[in-house]
């Protein structure tokens, strides 16, 4: 697999996590994620386009954090392989992060966060004023989903979820796919929060 199409699945797999599930009641249980469709066609995550300048960018960055952290949960724990999953996902994206210079000695620089996050949705014009003021409030999201006993502390996993369903809500009308699927999942992300969405 290229740099850029394993770039593509890691943001796809976090996207999806974020973004997608199958809503049957009105309450915020945690919901299975079997939908696999993408409600915000987010350019950047759409495999049938040109990769992107930051995709091209940054894959080889995932290709050495994925080698990185295969040596370092080596065995896996089939004792708890959800929350193996979980320690995976949180230790990948802190080694992008730092990989990326977002992260520096366990302090997130959000000018470079922002500079980021522009490039990956390649459309800033179009981004910039939904997505104006996530930042600071992701950045409360982070802070308060740190338990303290992640194998990777940053809490740079929970802060791309938060980035990325903001943009997600604050989708541009081009980009969005209006039906009940889409528009019932929205409604769900802005009911419940993060916390009682992934069970936390």
């Amino acid at each position: 697999m290229s740099p850029s199409k394993l770039v593509v699945c890691i943001i796809a797999v976090i996207y999806h996590t974020a973004t997608t599930s199958v809503v049957t009641s009105k309450n915020c249980d945690p919901k299975q994620l079997t939908t696999t469709e993408l409600c915000c066609k987010i350019p950047s995550l759409d495999h049938t386009k040109p990769q992107t300048k930051a995709l091209e960018k940054y894959g080889g960055f995932m290709r050495t954090c994925h080698n990185e952290l295969r040596r370092k949960f080596q065995p896996l724990n089939v004792e708890n392989p959800s929350l193996e999953k979980q320690r995976i996902n949180e230790c990948l994206m802190e080694c992008l992060a730092e990989k990326a210079e977002v992260l520096k000695n366990g302090v997130i620089d959000y000018k470079s966060l922002k500079e980021l996050v522009f490039e990956f949705l390649d459309d800033k014009e179009r981004w910039m004023p939904a997505l104006d003021n996530v930042f600071e409030k992701c950045e409360e999201v982070r802070k308060q989903n740190l338990t303290g006993d992640e194998i990777c502390k940053s809490g740079t996993l929970s802060l791309s979820i938060c980035l990325l369903e903001n943009a997600y809500l604050n989708c541009p009308g081009e980009y969005w796919i209006d039906n009940n699927v889409c528009n019932e999942e929205k409604e769900f992300i802005e009911r419940c929060s993060f916390a009682e969405r992934f069970g936390i």
